[in-house]
């Protein structure tokens, strides 16, 4: 099932929620992969602390304008963080 996901890399990220920031994926497994992968100290993501998150929908955000246009991002269907003793958590919304 497609998804569509909204990293939050907590303080150090913009909180603005343009087209450009949302991530598509083919499955919440692989949204949950792409999360750890930055969790595990990514050097692209060199900012992220252990309170990150990732917010998921199953219906697309983005509008029609451009990748700088704001966006509504609504209530997420899922949210994927890190739990107690550092592994990835799933959390319906």
């Amino acid at each position: 099932m497609k998804c569509y996901g909204l990293f939050h890399g907590v303080g150090n990220y913009s909180t603005y929620i343009t087209n450009r920031d949302i991530e598509e994926f083919n499955s919440i497994a692989d949204a949950k992969h792409a999360f750890w992968v930055r969790a595990d100290f990514d050097s692209y993501y060199p900012c992220v602390d252990m309170t990150m998150e990732m917010q998921i929908s199953f219906e697309d955000p983005r509008t029609d304008g451009s990748d700088i246009d704001f966006i509504e991002f609504g209530y997420p269907d899922r949210i994927i963080s890190l739990g107690p003793r550092g592994g990835v958590k799933v959390e319906r919304c």
